[in-house]
């Protein structure tokens, strides 16, 4: 297997004897190696009905020269634990009751004795975006969680802090640690020195406003002062000229982003938060700044979809009005969407613990990940959500079609997904997604995942039979009639028509009392 004694050859190119030698220093003779790899064909994580549902999904589709060898031990691998509860899919209206479905059955199970300090939880998705509604339900509802991997909490990743500092400069122009950060997205030759400069010009101007000024509210703001830098049509007068402070270096970094503050200050008295976000993203051309500081292009997709999330968090405020006063300007005393939406995010980001602080804590504390961070770990409950055709698996991989590496490769990381459970494995979709078209987000009805479709298949459904290929429009001609679980044709019914902490204590209830020792 490549990641075995091929991989490590591979890494140094030559062969086994070469690489004994290299690291014994030794003598070895070819002859005399006898390699053989020994698989562990028992599992004693998961139990017996999440191993069984998981080999259902991986069993399905056609087969591939390159993973058959470990799809086939996958779906031989023998659970060692007891039967436990079956794992459920369970449909929502939309992502944001997923996520309030998802946190109030954690509760639930905290309340109920079901999970205790000690018990590990995980709320699994496909893509980073997914993970604000998840965050924002756990604060609403007082869980703790912390985000593993890479990416962080949804505010604190990179491209979502270099349109925020554009925001809160829209709002607040004294907020100096977001001019530190706009000014760098993307870069413009603005640094630290020019920026220092910059600074010293703005308190050199109001010291200057001071000896006149009635009252301090009458003092020029740091965008007033970057707008007696942009060509003649935007130019405020200043009684300082510039080059008394700053160097004809620095003026001339600084024209050309005075004038898209300008023409972007104009927009926000006119747009709503979303519309300017996108207005934002546009005419600063963060997309390709985006691509720059992403190594990869999956990365960069990545980013961009979490873009995309942060408009989409915006939307709730599309019909407020505009994002800021014409009136009163920037730092205003009133109320304005911008203010509202900039409140709103401080609230989730301050009260998002570290990862720090949640090590060793008396309460549950919610893991969010994604599939591929999941890897190699294992937690007691596991909500994998977002089970929908175009998530999971992709659209990308849908277009390959049946048979295709990328449509393999969604159904095993699906398998990963599930087994990361222990004891409880809930499976989640949304009847509703949101995309975005042309300028504006819409909704649209949304298909459950081909793999949900083999858990909850009925017996002579030939459809959902091993090695078939669905068809999209029989699929969604097929919605209304996807009600099952994996609990042998136990019916949901209509889900959707439930509150949401009914739906959490009826599934506790169900299963409370068949939940195995874990030592078995």
């Amino acid at each position: 297997r490549t990641h075995g004694w091929e991989g490590l050859l591979n890494n140094h190119d030559g062969n086994l004897s070469q690489y004994l030698e290299r690291i014994s220093g030794e003598d070895v003779q070819d002859s005399l190696l006898k390699v053989k790899s020994v698989y562990l064909m028992e599992n004693y994580r998961s139990t017996t009905n999440i191993v069984k549902a998981a080999q259902r999904i991986i069993s399905t589709g056609e087969k591939s020269d390159k993973k058959d060898a470990q799809d086939n031990i996958r779906r031989d691998m023998k659970p060692m634990r007891g039967t436990g509860p079956p794992p459920r899919v369970l449909a929502c209206k939309d992502a944001r009751a997923e996520a309030k479905f998802v946190v109030k059955t954690v509760n639930s199970m905290i309340d109920s004795g079901d999970l205790t300090p000690s018990s590990t939880v995980a709320m699994i998705y496909r893509t980073n975006a997914q993970s604000r509604l998840l965050e924002e339900a756990c604060v609403e509802n007082n869980l703790r969680y912390v985000v593993r991997g890479s990416s962080g909490t949804f505010y604190k990743r990179a491209e979502i802090q270099d349109c925020m500092s554009f925001l809160k400069i829209m709002y607040n122009d004294r907020d100096r640690s977001a001019w530190a950060r706009a000014v760098k997205a993307p870069s413009r030759g603005i640094g630290a020195v020019s920026l220092n400069e910059f600074f010293n010009y703005c308190d050199a101007v109001t010291e200057k406003y001071l000896e006149t000024a009635n009252s301090r509210d009458d003092l020029p703001t740091p965008m007033d002062v970057l707008m007696s830098l942009a060509p003649a049509g935007d130019a405020i007068e200043m009684l300082i000229p510039p080059k008394d402070i700053m160097s004809n270096r620095s003026i001339n970094k600084f024209i050309p982003f005075a004038s898209s503050l300008s023409s972007l200050r104009r927009k926000a008295e006119v747009q709503g938060v979303p519309d300017f976000l996108l207005s934002l993203i546009e005419d600063l051309g963060l997309k390709g700044h985006f691509d720059t500081i992403s190594k990869t292009r999956d990365e960069y997709e990545d980013r961009l979809g979490n873009v995309m999330e942060l408009v989409r968090a915006a939307e709730r405020y599309k019909d407020d009005g505009p994002c800021i006063s014409p009136v009163l300007g920037d730092g205003e005393s009133t109320e304005t969407p911008l203010g509202n939406f900039l409140d709103d995010v401080a609230l989730i980001a301050d009260l998002a613990p570290d990862e720090s602080d949640s090590e060793g804590a008396s309460r549950v504390v919610a893991n969010l990940l994604t599939i591929h961070s999941s890897k190699g770990m294992e937690f007691d409950a596991v909500f994998l959500v977002g089970n929908e055709d175009g998530t999971l698996p992709t659209q990308k991989a849908i277009g390959e079609g049946e048979g295709s590496i990328e449509l393999s490769e969604e159904r095993r990381l699906c398998y990963v997904a599930m087994t990361r459970a222990k004891t409880h494995l809930v499976l989640t979709w949304r009847r509703e997604v949101s995309y975005f078209a042309g300028a504006t987000f819409r909704t649209r009805d949304a298909i459950r995942s081909r793999f949900l479709d083999i858990l909850v298949s009925k017996k002579g459904d030939k459809s959902s039979k091993a090695g078939s290929k669905p068809n999209a429009q029989g699929r969604s001609n097929n919605i209304s009639a996807r009600k099952g679980t994996f609990s042998r044709g136990q019916g949901l019914g209509s889900m959707t028509k439930r509150e949401l902490h009914s739906e959490a204590d009826r599934y506790l209830a169900s299963n409370r009392g068949r939940i195995p020792a874990s030592s078995q």
